[in-house]
């Protein structure tokens, strides 16, 4: 297989400046520029018209060039010709004016006669003929020509061709572009004149630069540009370029057109309905969550609507959800692959007696649309008991649409920057047939069609919790309501890294494993690169870990090759299951998976499962349990995927004595049958004296690249690094030779002078002229150690992992990154709070099991909090007797999520006495022990922040020693995290509660932006139903902005860190670590960086520098003043701009250069230039001298030169 390339296209080979030919030269180069690749493919039609799918070109009765394009955006191009002897004339004024068409030339001719007037140098008739020409490059050249024997420009006193191009409007925040130099054209006051933009000779103009299937490029051939103007006029505004006849005697002038670039070829939007109930169309995916929460549909840039329905009942609750099961109960989950249908029914509970049956689903119609909405079973109307119900949909970021357009009914609505305002903004009510979002742009248009609707609203929530919010409401005459949703065409041109219907690289900038080179999908499937590609699953039980690794590569056994997996079973023992890395399939189609296996002793059982791209719904006539023989044999399952993601896991489950399994030639292959063994011609991975080749600064990994191939084989191999912020370079080349045994060790020596970061290392081996790539990662990091300072603000959710097993190995890595605290929401077993104790943890769990049910007693205080006298004391015998049965356990968490609009003063007295009944417990088995609040499910103002003002108001804060909320949201900016705990603050110090506050969930961004898995790193908490772990050892755009939002939030924590002690990123402890040999995320550098440069770090200030920049400074446990800034919004953030530049002169004129360093990401320093480059993630500027206010006021006055 030849590796694919990136190709450029080339460039015109005519483009100068003052270029003259004469007539027969000219005609005969009509054919020499046809090198230019990048641009349109225009045809001419019969009737002399020039068209592409974006523009056409054609010339009017009157002589007139118009060019329209697809937004009719017109240009006006004439030809203006002024006599010697006074006034002016068009072709339009010529007495025998001829307008020709000539299919064969493709050229389209104006032609008559001039009449030079009285007391011109010569009065003598001048043919003259004006045309437009389709040339064999696909450029139109536009030109005229006089046949006369004097030079025109003698006759003429100017002669000119010149655009027109209106409306200006359509210019406004957009850029015409002279010879490079841009022009942002503003909406100002109208002028009774005209703005000179350019006035220097110009080579190239390119008008509308920025909108690819708008803009027109002009580029001269045979004339001289004099201007290019802006004509802001009260009326007839305009662009106007005007380019001038050159003086000689050829007496012709021309320009080339570039038409605007075609629209990408588009397929009809065809969506797929999957057997797990999900609905994806090209990188768009739909999914309708198990608990009847909502309907989360996710477009190909990350743009999520959020359907849901919103509902109250008369003399009942004011609003619930779906979801809210003690409102509607019996829930049912249903998928009918059938009429491509999911579902969630349930019935409402109505006050008094009585339910309601509805059912909320989304289907896939014959039509490819699919409708979205909710039925009720009711004799009478729902409005008989409902006060409302609404389906609505939440649509985030919001800053997402800024520049783009939504169509509401025909009534267009522009987005534009603008700050917060206090509340939303109705733009459409009452009938709205249909909304087009990013109607502009075709690739992104989402529209909703109302079907089942009685009124309709659009509200543009541009608020602190920006979102726009469309609802329709329910039908009083069908009791039901619905949307028919449109989803965006699909792309044709998938790039090369696109599998099983994901295209990586285009929606994350990512690649594989190459897929494509073996019909075994398996990466390492017989474990030659130890454990490369193999990871750690979510399911486990172990309660001891006796071993330090339950798996290994054993080199003294195999069925094929020089190695095979060894698996430890330890009686009684279930670690977590090893698995592959995820493997993207084809949904619905058959394939086999293959083994060989033996045991140690009968005792060898193998506990196997495989794992999708939803989490439940699992691979079938996948053996969970089989028994091995001592020899060697080969297994075989054929099976049908549900979807679209494959990850085949196996341990040992519990096995009845201690003993070993091997495992080897694992295979996966699209197939019906298990063919002979086979895997990739050639692989690599990196070798050094770590699994997981982790380091400090300073110290030597030795590395070697280990290449497997086919044997006696010779090639070369190169070795690329990629840093952080995607810069690649060449590190090593060298040629090898494989023995008998197919393997090779190349020694490295570019690896013991890294500076801090983390490297994907690209190995490259190219065997008779083809390459074969392959990836494995380097890190550089200073360790955190267990006495690091502020590291206990850094938490992660340890019952992720406390499952898998080899906990010290785990929480060495957790304490070289820079945690130091984990929260459980059961208590876990003995082994691991001795570990956890070790490593200086601080550790946290929840008093009731799942955080809120005391099964023994039958409560479930989500829904179960009016208790009897009896049974809260019950309940404070059994919170008594957890905490006494773990005394290692200091921190309790009482009610996890509850139902935070249960909040009627009855509902509040009821949760107070069960609240008190089990801090009562608490206090009772360890006086000690701190307990903390309720914590809510989100820290929005009018809902989380409001349910914890509610329980202090009545009584919580003498009970709770701890405010505990989760904060999670969409960015760390949106809605704006330091905001609310601006609010969140401000509502504590009105209930005079001095206590700590405790994040007691939040943070979670995923690795990934792939819509169409549902994986969407821009929406915090997002990805439960993901548990197929990762694809590569590559890093995508996802897993860099995956770790710039999990540090720009706990930089909003240190902020308040006077009250902020703990803050558990819920994702950490599997975002983190790569595979089962803890190779390293850019996570873990999230952390790491903020541990080690601030620490304990006390907040001074924020300076204000532009919006869309934050910068916080603080002050280090050694003194130092330190500015951590970052650019943020949705173009930056999503990779589409480059986040800008800040001018440091002010830092330069207060500090000289040994006074301050700069600290990227990484934890690299070096000095401060004069601009420094600003990413999504924060940089950090260090200074050892001067007051913390001099650096505010210095940060204050930098200039942001903004993204680009």
């Amino acid at each position: 297989m030849v590796r694919r390339q990136q190709m450029t296209g080339c460039t015109s080979c005519l483009n100068g400046k003052w270029f003259r030919l004469i007539w027969s030269v000219w005609i005969v180069a009509l054919c020499a520029t046809m090198c230019c690749a990048d641009v349109s493919v225009p045809e001419y039609d019969p009737d002399g018209v020039i068209r592409t799918t974006n523009a056409r070109l054609e010339m009017s009765s009157g002589g007139v060039i118009q060019l329209y394009d697809k937004n009719n955006v017109r240009h006006d191009i004439h030809l203006a010709m002024d006599y010697q002897a006074g006034g002016w004339l068009t072709p339009s004024s010529l007495p025998d004016l001829q307008i020709s068409c000539n299919p064969q030339t493709r050229t389209t001719t104006c032609s008559g006669t001039l009449y030079p007037p009285a007391g011109s140098v010569d009065t003598t008739p001048i043919p003259m003929q004006f045309w437009m020409r389709l040339m064999d490059n696909g450029k139109v050249r536009i030109g005229a020509a006089f046949d006369t024997p004097l030079a025109i420009n003698d006759i003429l006193s100017g002669c000119h061709i010149k655009d027109h191009v209106r409306p200006r409007t359509a210019f406004i925040g957009h850029d015409v572009v002279a010879d490079g130099t841009p022009y942002l054209i503003s909406d100002n006051n109208p002028v009774l004149g005209t703005v000179v933009l350019e006035s220097q000779p110009i080579d190239q103009i390119s008008l509308l630069d920025d909108i690819a299937d708008q803009k027109v490029q002009f580029e001269l051939v045979a004339s001289k540009n004099e201007y290019l103007i802006d004509r802001d006029l009260s009326s007839n505004a305009h662009i106007e370029t005007k380019f001038s006849m050159p003086n000689g005697y050829e007496n012709l002038m021309a320009w080339d057109v570039i038409m605007p670039e075609e629209t990408p070829a588009l397929a009809v939007a065809t969506p797929t309905f999957l057997s797990d109930g999900r609905i994806i169309c090209g990188s768009a995916s739909m999914v309708l969550y198990s608990n009847g929460q909502e309907i989360k549909l996710v477009d190909s840039n990350g743009i999520t609507y959020s359907i849901h329905m919103s509902m109250g009942l008369i003399n009942g609750p004011g609003w619930f959800t779906m979801s809210y099961s003690q409102y509607v109960t019996d829930g049912q989950f249903t998928v009918d692959t059938t009429n491509k249908k999911t579902s969630y029914s349930g019935k409402i509970q109505l006050p008094g007696s009585g339910e309601m049956p509805v059912t909320f689903y989304m289907q896939l119609l014959s039509n490819n649309k699919i409708r979205v909405g909710a039925d009720f079973t009711r004799s009478g109307s729902i409005y008989d008991v409902m006060s409302s119900c609404y389906m609505k949909a939440h649509i985030r970021p919001h800053d997402a649409f800024v520049g783009h357009v939504i169509d509401a009914g025909g009534t267009e609505f522009p987005i534009i920057a603008q700050p917060p305002v206090s509340s939303g903004v109705i733009l459409k009510s009452g009938s709205i047939p249909y909304t087009h979002f990013m109607k502009d742009s075709p690739l992104q248009m989402i529209s909703f069609e109302p079907i089942m609707s009685d009124y309709d609203y659009l509200v543009d929530y541009n608020t602190t919790s920006p979102l726009f919010d469309l609802r329709c409401k329910a039908s009083a005459s069908t009791n039901s309501v619905s949307w028919d949703i449109t989803l965006p065409p699909t792309d044709t041109n998938p790039s090369e890294e696109a599998y099983g219907g994901i295209d990586f690289w285009k929606s994350n900038v990512l690649r594989l494993p190459e897929y494509d080179t073996s019909p075994n999908l398996i990466s390492n499937p017989s474990f030659e690169h130890g454990l490369n590609y193999w990871q750690w699953s979510t399911q486990g039980s172990a309660t001891q870990s006796p071993v330090s690794r339950y798996y290994q590569a054993d080199d003294s056994e195999s069925y094929d090759g020089n190695a095979s997996l060894r698996i430890t079973g330890k009686q009684g023992q279930a670690p977590g299951l090893l698995s592959t890395f995820a493997i993207p399939v084809e949904s619905g189609e058959t394939y086999t998976l293959s083994f060989y296996a033996k045991g140690s002793s009968s005792a060898a059982k193998l506990w196997m499962s495989g794992y999708t791209s939803k989490h439940g719904v699992w691979i079938p006539n996948i053996p969970s349990s089989l028994s091995l023989t001592t020899s060697w044999q080969r297994y075989t399952y054929t099976f049908t995927v549900p979807n679209s993601i494959a990850s085949i896991g196996m341990t040992m489950n519990s096995p009845t004595s201690d003993c070993y399994a091997w495992v080897d030639c694992m295979q996966l292959e699209k197939a019906s049958s298990a063919s002979n063994f086979t895997q990739r011609p050639y692989s690599m991975s990196l070798v050094t004296d770590e699994d997981n080749n982790l380091f400090e600064p300073g110290d030597n990994p030795n590395a070697s690249v280990k290449i497997v191939g086919n044997p006696n084989t010779s090639g070369q191999l190169t070795v690329y690094l990629q840093d952080f912020t995607g810069k690649e370079y060449q590190v090593q080349q060298d040629y090898f030779n494989l023995s008998s045994n197919g393997q090779t060790i190349i020694t490295q020596n570019w690896d013991t002078n890294l500076d801090r970061g983390l490297y994907v290392v690209k190995m490259v081996a190219t065997v008779s002229s083809t390459d074969y790539q392959d990836f494995d990662r380097i890190a550089i990091m200073p360790f955190a150690t267990t006495s690091t300072p502020g590291r206990q603000l850094f938490a992660l959710h340890g019952g992720a992992t406390d499952q898998l097993g080899e906990w010290d190995r785990q929480y060495d890595y957790f304490t070289k990154m820079g945690v130091g605290s984990s929260i459980f929401f059961d208590p876990t077993d003995a082994g691991v709070y001795s570990v956890l104790s070790n490593y200086n943890f601080t550790n946290l769990s929840s008093i009731l099991e799942g955080g809120h049910r005391a099964d023994s007693l039958s409560i479930d205080l989500k829904d179960d909090f009016d208790l009897t006298s009896q049974e809260l004391s019950d309940l404070q015998t059994y919170a008594y007797n957890k905490a006494q049965a773990n005394p290692q356990i200091t921190h309790w968490k009482l009610v996890n999520e509850p139902n935070t609009s249960q909040n009627s003063q009855a509902e509040l007295d009821n949760m107070i006495d069960a609240m008190g009944a089990l801090a009562a417990g608490i206090k009772q088995a360890n006086a000690n022990a701190k307990v903390m609040t309720n914590d809510p499910s989100n820290m929005h103002p009018s809902t989380g922040i409001h349910y914890i003002d509610k329980l202090l108001e009545n009584g919580a804060g003498s009970i709770c020693d701890i405010v505990a909320i989760h904060p999670y949201r969409n960015q760390p900016e949106s809605p704006d995290l330091d905001a609310d705990i601006v609010t969140l603050m401000s509502m504590l110090s009105d209930n005079s509660f001095t206590g700590d506050v405790w994040f007691t969930e939040g943070v979670y961004y995923n690795n990934y932006i792939l819509p169409n898995l549902g994986l969407n790193t821009h929406v915090g908490c997002s990805t439960d139903n993901f548990r197929a772990g990762d694809f590569s050892y590559d890093m995508g755009w996802g897993e860099r902005m995956s770790a710039a939002y999990t540090a720009r939030s706990f930089l909003a924590a240190m902020k308040y860190g006077d009250r902020v002690k703990l803050f558990v990123d819920w994702g950490m402890a599997t975002n983190s670590m790569l595979d089962y040999d803890l190779t390293a995320t850019s996570a873990t550098f999230a952390v790491n960086t903020l541990v080690r440069t601030l620490g304990a770090a006390t907040y001074e200030g924020q300076p204000d520098i532009a919006t869309g920049v934050r910068c916080y400074v603080f002050t280090d446990t050694q003194g130092n003043r330190v500015a951590a800034v970052w650019a943020y919004g949705f173009e930056t953030d999503s990779g589409n701009k480059n986040a800008g530049y800040l001018d440091a002169s002010s830092l330069h004129a207060v500090y000289s250069t040994s006074d301050m360093e700069l600290i990227d990401f990484m934890g690299q320093t070096s000095e401060v230039a004069d601009s420094i480059k600003l990413y999504p993630w924060p940089t950090f500027i260090r200074v050892d001298t001067g007051s913390a206010s001099t650096l505010i006021s210095a940060m204050d006055q930098t200039t942001y030169s903004g993204s680009e």
